[in-house]
């Protein structure tokens, strides 16, 4: 459990680098289709997927108590 804290504290807690980094893979998929390099898209789409898999685990993992989940409340009650 020690190296998931050490992972959460070394992932950045803005949101910024995560679009950045979703920008960039869009920019490298579109080269990757302009020039017909697989590897490009491939590239890109690792890359997007990474920034929005990282940026919910950066959220998760630094919360000091984790969220509870929404209330399921009775209808008409909320």
């Amino acid at each position: 459990m020690h190296a998931i804290a050490e992972f959460a504290l070394a992932l950045p807690q803005t949101i910024s680098p995560y679009l950045y980094l979703m920008l960039a893979g869009f920019v490298v998929g579109i080269l990757g289709h302009l020039f017909k390099l697989k590897i490009l898209i491939g590239s890109g789409i690792l890359m997007i997927a990474l920034a929005t898999l990282l940026l919910p685990m950066a959220l998760v993992l630094s919360e000091d108590q984790p969220d509870r989940g929404p209330g399921i409340y009775a209808p008409g009650t909320k």
